[in-house]
């Protein structure tokens, strides 16, 4: 755990050549708002391009932040690999994606939580389009279950997509993301844990992040999602051989079985009514959002089996740029 004066911290935040300047500009903004008292923050933007003239390089040096500027390679794990190769020795090493949008107080909230053994923390999320469609609302909705039960059962395996929070830097330099993995976040979690590490959740601050808009962006992230925890199978004889407690291994299986067979929840669905009235406070509201909620379960089993048939026939699950909100 590195505490003291001489404490820095980077933030790195991959920017794919799809990414529109105004979400980079917002996400600039964003960052810098972060309150750094005490420490030294540096940030670093990992910018995909085909050409180095590309004007988000020249606008992002205007507005006072490190640029690393790059040849696609490894997609996002790529970019964090290399981003560790060129910036220099740090405590801890922030991860963001261009639409985050980390409170004020994100990185304090992290640092207070960070043990020797923790190598990552991170915050509630929120969504920050969740007025823009039906299923940004939904996606909103499933967000805010998911974070009532992190409050409610944080003490075992914790993954958090994107590996977006505070991690330590020498952990991440030294076992770096695997770039052939769909998914290096969960890849990277499970071999932390195997190693005896483990992952912490600070509730006193919240992240932003925007959900997709439509349908197809819905699809295609869940399919990846999924693709990524069949990979994570692999491990299975790993994590129980290890010396993990078997809360903690139980959890990750449920982590990487239960979004495969998400259908077994369906008539859960039904108490969706008690979170959707808390959250709206609107009958009609709340009337809409249960019935997409059941959409929606019905959606992520789908994209579930499409996971399953990909692997099966061994179809490499490529990324496409989500559609952006202006947020």
């Amino acid at each position: 755990m590195v505490r003291g004066e001489n404490l820095r911290i980077a933030s790195i935040v991959p920017v794919a050549e799809s990414e529109p300047l105004h979400v980079i500009e917002r996400s600039v903004l964003s960052l810098k708002a972060m309150d750094c008292q005490g420490f030294i923050h540096d940030i670093y933007y990992v910018v995909d391009v085909s050409d180095k003239s590309d004007y988000r390089i020249s606008r992002l040096k205007d507005l006072g932040v490190h640029v690393i500027a790059r040849k696609s390679r490894g997609k996002r794990a790529g970019a964090i690999n290399d981003a560790l190769e060129v910036i220099g020795r740090y405590g801890y090493v922030a991860v963001f994606d261009v639409d985050s949008r980390p409170e004020k107080n994100f990185l304090r909230a992290c640092l207070k939580r960070m043990e020797e053994d923790v190598f990552i923390v991170s915050t509630p999320r929120k969504i920050t389009n969740e007025e823009e469609t039906l299923v940004t609302r939904v996606v909103s909705l499933e967000y805010s279950i998911i974070g009532f039960l992190y409050r409610k059962f944080s003490g075992g395996f914790l993954q958090f997509n994107g590996l977006i929070g505070l991690l330590r830097y020498d952990l991440l330099r030294k076992f770096r993301l695997d770039e052939s993995r769909t998914c290096e976040d969960v890849d990277f979690t499970t071999r932390m844990y195997l190693k005896g590490y483990r992952a912490d959740f600070a509730t006193e601050s919240t992240v932003g992040e925007q959900a997709p808009r439509n349908l197809r962006d819905l699809i295609s992230q869940r399919v990846r999602w999924y693709t990524g925890a069949l990979e994570m199978l692999e491990y299975m004889r790993d994590m129980f051989k290890s010396h993990l407690s078997p809360e903690i291994r139980i959890q990750w299986l449920f982590a990487m079985v239960i979004p495969l067979v998400i259908l077994i929840f369906l008539p859960l669905n039904f108490l969706s009514p008690l979170f959707t009235w808390k959250k709206t406070g609107k009958l009609i509201a709340t009337i809409k959002l249960s019935a997409g909620l059941v959409f929606h379960t019905i959606l992520l089993q789908l994209s579930a089996f499409l996971a399953v048939y990909s692997r099966m026939k061994g179809k490499k699950i490529n990324w496409s740029p989500p559609e952006r909100s202006l947020s």
